[in-house]
């Protein structure tokens, strides 16, 4: 009777364990958001106010059908989009460049998650803890 029991308890926990991550997995031929890369991803709390100084970020997308729109590159907590200065689209890479580091303008030192949202005609893609960047 125990082994009955066992083995019905790890059946039940293999199909809860597919269900869960069948809900987690990408769909391979969706739009999508894959990574993002922030250049610096480390800076000084003396930084946070800099005008002359900038971010680079790059975003790999995926599976997009039509052109992007629109792409935007937030902090979390609080919500606060960047403002670069130039967005070059080529293929599946996304390279926003001249994001001031006044972005960070009035944040305490430490870790900061940062999100982004990627739109096309047909798609609106929203990721949040894509990267960080470590204020000093």
């Amino acid at each position: 009777m125990l082994r009955s029991v066992l083995s019905r308890a790890s059946a039940l926990l293999l199909v809860l364990t597919l269900v869960t991550l069948s809900g987690c997995l990408l769909d391979p031929t969706e739009p999508g958001i894959v990574s993002m890369t922030i250049t610096p991803d480390v800076i000084s709390a003396s930084d946070t106010g800099m005008t002359d100084e900038f971010f680079t970020v790059e975003i790999t997308i995926i599976n997009f059908a039509d052109e992007i729109d629109q792409v935007t590159v937030f902090t979390q907590d609080p919500r606060v989009e960047a403002e670069p200065q130039n967005v070059v689209v080529e293929g599946n890479v996304v390279v926003l460049s001249g994001i001031a580091k006044s972005w960070f303008r009035d944040f305490d030192p430490g870790l900061h998650n940062i999100g982004a949202t990627v739109e096309s005609a047909t798609a609106s893609i929203t990721e949040n803890n894509l990267a960080t960047v470590t204020i000093e």
